[in-house]
């Protein structure tokens, strides 16, 4: 983890940190994964970008919880985003399914 905010219960990831690894440091920052697939191999951004869930219908997947992003684009430039800030790109940065015309 980079950082938490549990006050606002937001914390930055690195993409490639495996969900197993997150569990003691939330908890010790007193915040947690709202929700979880069975399988916690895969890294955080691999999760949210194929849809991972978990159970109970009124839990939504790992990338609704997404809330901001730093991406490389094609061109090597980084760019932030958020759902106020490159609204676009944080569309399809949260989840990665291409959508059919």
């Amino acid at each position: 983890m980079v950082r938490v905010d549990a006050e606002r219960g937001v914390a930055a990831l690195r993409a490639g940190t495996r969900i197993s690894a997150l569990g003691a440091p939330l908890r010790a920052a007193g915040v947690a994964l709202l929700n979880q697939g069975d399988i916690d191999r895969q890294s955080i951004a691999g999760a949210a970008a194929t849809g991972t869930h978990g159970t109970g219908r009124q839990l939504q997947n790992l990338s609704a919880s997404v809330v901001g992003a730093r991406v490389v684009l094609a061109d090597g430039e980084i760019a932030a985003c958020d759902a106020r800030t490159e609204p676009e790109l944080f569309e399809v940065v949260g989840l990665s399914l291409a959508r059919s015309a």
